[in-house]
């Protein structure tokens, strides 16, 4: 098989592309990781409280809030 050799033009374009897409890429993902809002979702379901499937989503929807710090809270209904 033969080796493709890379020039020294195309190297240097394939790095400044790819430092740039870096560069802005982290810019736009620490903007979006540092942003501390508080999420409330609301959660329903109809079925009656004796229903075997309602403590067992009220557990989820404690341990939701518990794995995210109380970042999200969720309203059962």
């Amino acid at each position: 098989m033969k080796e493709k050799k890379l020039s020294r033009r195309n190297f240097i374009k394939k790095t400044a592309i790819t430092t740039g897409a870096a560069v802005i890429g982290s810019q736009f993902g620490f903007n979006i990781l540092s942003a501390k809002s508080k999420i409330e979702l609301t959660f329903s379901t109809m079925f009656p409280t004796s229903y075997f499937w309602t403590p067992i989503a009220k557990q989820w929807c404690k341990y939701v809030e518990k794995e995210s710090n109380g970042d999200v809270t969720i309203k059962f209904f």
